[in-house]
């Protein structure tokens, strides 16, 4: 998925907006796989063939025929430069660490800022209360594909009560379902990234334990992995 996405940045950068960005994102979704891969649209004889075929060889729908980021990094026809090229990259990447040392930005580490976060007496949540003892929210909804029985109105009913919660996160069998907080939760920082490196069943529901289990099969099977990202922003 992060090759393709390169392609489709690749192809915004080109034509200045995404593919298909005239529809609404969830017909996009159905849009894909009927369509055969984007390319730039604008002018494209600008463009060089090294270009348009890097952009092609990103989309390639099935993600097992996809080069990988060190397939790509090897293609000489993808990574060449003239000297002239990296010499203003280097300037380019002078002016701007300059730039950045002449703000007045408070030197604040990253794992200070995010205990400040977590910490914050304004953000007590079901989250931040059992920060220390995770295990008290493990129930038998965590998963809702564990339950014994299962209608619409019982699963409007967990996902409702979960919500008022603030547990915005549901697993139902191998798929989390998020649902948005309409607030802002500290549920996304280096401290949780930390708690869900290793699985443990005593953690709630989060996306970074699906990140984790993918990573451990993809480590397993010596196999890339997919993972299919749908709905709307902020969940």
């Amino acid at each position: 998925c992060d090759i393709w996405s390169l392609g489709i940045t690749a192809i915004e950068l080109a034509d200045g907006e995404a593919p298909l960005c005239q529809f609404h994102p969830t017909k996009v979704l159905f849009e894909i796989p009927r369509r055969p891969p984007p390319t730039v649209r604008r002018d494209a004889t600008k463009w060089s063939e090294d270009f348009t075929k890097f952009i092609s060889a990103c989309l390639i729908k099935d993600y097992e025929q996809r080069p990988s980021a060190e397939e790509l990094l090897r293609n000489e026809n993808f990574v060449k430069f003239d000297d002239e090229t990296k010499e203003s990259y280097r300037d380019l990447l002078k002016t701007y660490h300059m730039k950045l040392s002449s703000l007045d930005v408070p030197d604040v580490s990253v794992e200070s800022d995010q205990s400040s976060i977590v910490n914050d007496a304004v953000n007590i949540n079901s989250w931040i209360e059992n920060i220390s003892n995770p295990a008290d929210f493990v129930d038998n909804e965590n998963n809702l594909a564990q339950i014994h029985y299962l209608d619409p109105q019982h699963i409007i009913n967990s996902i409702r009560r979960r919500f008022s919660k603030t547990l915005i996160y549901t697993y139902i069998g191998d798929s989390l379902l998020a649902i948005n907080p309409k607030q802002f939760l500290p549920i996304d920082n280096l401290h949780f990234q930390l708690k869900y490196l290793k699985n443990r069943k005593d953690l709630l529901p989060h996306v970074f334990a699906i990140a984790t289990n993918v990573y451990n099969q993809m480590m397993i099977s010596r196999q890339a992995q997919c993972i299919i990202l749908s709905g709307e922003s902020g969940s």
